[in-house]
């Protein structure tokens, strides 16, 4: 629709009703010979039927008739429809002002008295209809701007929603941006600690071994007093002296071997590389190894340590590497050893239980651990402290690697500890690796 003078009466359909056949065919022909659509009914009842079939534009209704009234019609087609969706124009006499006004308390929407003016009820048809066409007209945008702002309101809303998770998402990705360069800062802190704890490893026995092998190399043998009846300076005293020096050359290459090949063997486990040889034998000749190498450990580290190994079944057979096994229990008695003050105490318990397995449990009354350290002294190249590197040294390889090769086992590595109090570790593997428990022969 482009304007009002676009609306024409003429696509009106119109329903006259009038008892007065006189009357209603006055509307009836001149509105017929303009071209409008008209219908009639010649009282209410009839009226009311045809409103209920058939849709029509506007009503020209009589108030006075016998049995239902105009009265009664305009009342249920305003039960029914809004003023502006179906116009009624009461047709009444021209001094009948009461019920005029009662009309349009019911929902008249115009008048015109009798007797009829065709031009007067044309006008004011035409009136009724634009404004019917011009409520349509609204309707319709209202319901287009409804369906558009339903529609933005939708898109607004999706689009609300995207915002909102890219928020959550970029959320998500600064957390992890922060714990990303929590973890690169802890592994720089980590790298550096290591690289600190390395060089000061390195220097150490190097430094010994530069040292008494230019003490050899100046004959400058003077740490070893003659024994009796033996001259100072002497070709047997010198000798004596010059071999003490090995051994501590020999005793510095060593530690410094160890700690290369310790470092070697994290980097080929973290690599994937490190392959077991594995093969069959006895509890009994692991625990005597290693029992040896605590004893000769204990006396090189000069310290007052008791030693308790109890062994529930030492000809069991199983399946491991001999070699990493040892290895593994070497470094937590190391530790033990390392840690202990005083009057030292190390106990060692294995137990084998065919349905669960192996059990080795390695006691000590060291400086002892708090369980908030548990994991971090598992990690590679961790100290708990740095007095506690400087003290008692080491770049914090030795329990990472037992945990790996315990797990390289399919078996299990647990620390409990309490500060002060000592450390108890614990050595389990899985009930697959038990062979038997009679030794073989050959084993």
């Amino acid at each position: 629709m482009n304007g009002i003078q676009d609306i024409n009466i003429e696509d009106a359909s119109i329903l006259v009703v009038d008892d007065n056949e006189s009357n209603r065919d006055i509307l009836l022909r001149r509105f017929e010979r303009i071209g409008v659509d008209c219908l009639s009914a010649d009282g209410g009842e009839l009226a009311i039927q045809i409103i209920e079939h058939t849709k029509v534009d506007m009503v020209f209704l009589d108030l006075m008739m016998p049995d239902v009234s105009g009265f009664d019609v305009l009342q249920y087609v305003r039960q029914r429809f809004e003023t502006w969706e179906l116009p009624v124009i009461i047709v009444t006499a021209k001094n009948d002002t009461e019920s005029i006004l009662e009309a349009y308390k019911l929902g008249a929407s115009d008048f015109i008295s009798k007797p009829i003016n065709f031009s007067v009820a044309k006008a004011r048809a035409k009136n009724c209809f634009v404004n019917k066409k011009l409520h349509e007209h609204i309707s319709s945008i209202n319901m287009s701007l409804e369906n558009t702002v339903h529609e933005k309101t939708k898109t607004l809303k999706y689009l609300v929603d995207e915002l909102e998770s890219e928020v959550q998402r970029c959320k998500a990705v600064e957390l992890d941006l922060i714990e990303q360069k929590g973890k690169v800062e802890l592994a720089n802190k980590a790298k550096n600690d290591f690289l600190t704890n390395m060089t000061h490893e390195l220097r150490t026995p190097l430094s010994s071994i530069i040292g008494f092998t230019e003490v050899i190399k100046k004959g400058e043998y003077v740490s070893r007093k003659p024994d009796e009846g033996e001259e100072l300076g002497s070709s047997s005293q010198e000798n004596g002296c010059c071999n003490e020096y090995i051994d501590f050359i020999h005793n510095a290459a060593t530690d410094l071997f160890d700690l290369i090949t310790n470092v070697f063997e994290m980097s080929e486990i973290e690599s994937g590389n490190l392959t077991l040889k594995e093969a069959n034998t006895s509890v009994g000749k692991i625990i005597d190894r290693v029992t040896q190498s605590l004893e000769k450990m204990i006396e090189n580290s000069g310290a007052e340590i008791s030693i308790e190994v109890n062994v529930e079944n030492k000809d069991t057979v199983i399946f491991v590497d001999k070699k990493r096994i040892e290895q593994v229990l070497l470094h937590l008695l190391s530790n033990s050893v390392k840690f202990s003050e005083g009057e030292g105490k190390i106990k060692m318990d294995i137990n084998v239980k065919d349905d669960d397995g192996i059990y080795i449990k390695i006691e000590d009354n060291g400086i002892g651990l708090d369980s908030e350290s548990v994991d971090k002294v598992m990690e590679p190249f961790t100290q708990l402290d740095d007095s506690i590197n400087r003290k008692y040294g080491g770049i914090g390889l030795g329990l990472s690697l037992a945990k790996s090769l315990t797990e390289k086992h399919d078996g299990t590595l647990s620390l409990e500890g309490e500060d002060g109090e000592g450390v108890t570790a614990t050595v389990w593997l899985p009930p697959a690796r038990i062979i038997s428990n009679t030794l073989s022969q050959g084993i």
